[in-house]
């Protein structure tokens, strides 16, 4: 369990050494968006892999419009 957060906090991140031996703050100019395409049980029909994933893309987007790095 967790494996998206581990696996985006190295996406926004990337190598830590260099971020944890200074105490300066860590700029960060992009930012991670996590949507779920499986349903609660079973799979997704495969003939609508295209229409969920591209649902899934558009839904942080529908959310917040507008928002980015620098506005958060």
């Amino acid at each position: 369990m967790g494996h998206g957060t581990e696996m985006a906090g190295l996406a926004v991140y990337g190598d830590l050494v260099l971020a944890l031996a200074s105490s300066s703050p860590v700029n960060l100019r992009h930012r991670v968006e996590s949507v779920k395409i499986l349903p609660p049980r079973g799979a997704n029909p495969p003939e609508l892999y295209g229409a969920i994933t591209a649902q899934a893309v558009a839904r942080p987007e529908v959310t917040a419009p507008g928002a980015d790095a620098y506005s958060r």
